[in-house]
């Protein structure tokens, strides 16, 4: 769900700004090992040569600022077909909440202990970015002062330069850092529906 506001310079173009967050699940699996001969104290043998760890599905949530250029070639807005197109920010994190997590502690003697707990998803760092958008609209008019619209939105994540040339974080907050990213870069394409109201 989201709001936007736009100001029409006239009847051809105007500019706005879209508020709007999205909601979906972590599609990559969390389950991975960890590999290195070390103490752990939360192993209940102490010295581990490796830990699988599997995390329960996480939920995202995604919230997207954008100030966008809209116009139309058939100079009829802020009613009719228009098009936009805007460049701004996104700041993606998981949904607050306590996830099952479970920890096979494989032992250097070659015992494996699991261990169950819970992950809170606010331990993990929100992810920002920076995105593109194109959309298209049409707006139905109901009344004097409002309209009934429809329209799709095609979007492009902008990779982050640090990330390309440093890698990714093989830690457990990195690999969920990732997962987020590669759900997002995958939300291209939505459609909304909604009521605006020209104010004047």
């Amino acid at each position: 769900f989201g709001a936007s506001a736009s100001h029409y310079f006239s009847k051809r173009v105007g500019i706005g700004l879209d508020f709007y967050m999205a909601f979906n699940y972590i599609k990559t699996p969390n389950e991975f090992w960890h590999y290195g001969s070390y103490y752990d104290p939360n192993s209940p043998g102490g010295n581990v040569s490796g830990a699988l760890i599997t995390l329960e599905q996480m939920r995202m949530r995604s919230i997207y600022i954008i100030p966008k250029f809209e116009w139309s070639s058939r100079g009829n807005l802020p009613i009719g077909f228009s098009h936009s197109i805007g460049i701004g920010y996104v700041r993606t994190s998981v949904v607050d909440d306590d996830y099952n997590q479970s920890i096979g502690y494989v032992s250097s003697t070659g015992g494996t202990t699991i261990v169950k707990s819970t992950f809170k998803g606010r331990d993990i760092a929100p992810v920002h970015g920076i995105v593109m958008e194109y959309g298209v609209k049409i707006r139905f008019p109901v009344t004097s002062f409002m309209t009934l619209n429809v329209g799709s939105n095609l979007r492009f994540h902008i990779p982050s330069p640090e990330r390309v040339l440093t890698g990714s974080d093989p830690s457990l907050e990195g690999r969920v850092q990732r997962s987020m990213r590669t759900s997002r870069t995958a939300n291209i394409m939505d459609i909304r529906a909604g009521i605006s109201f020209i104010l004047f």
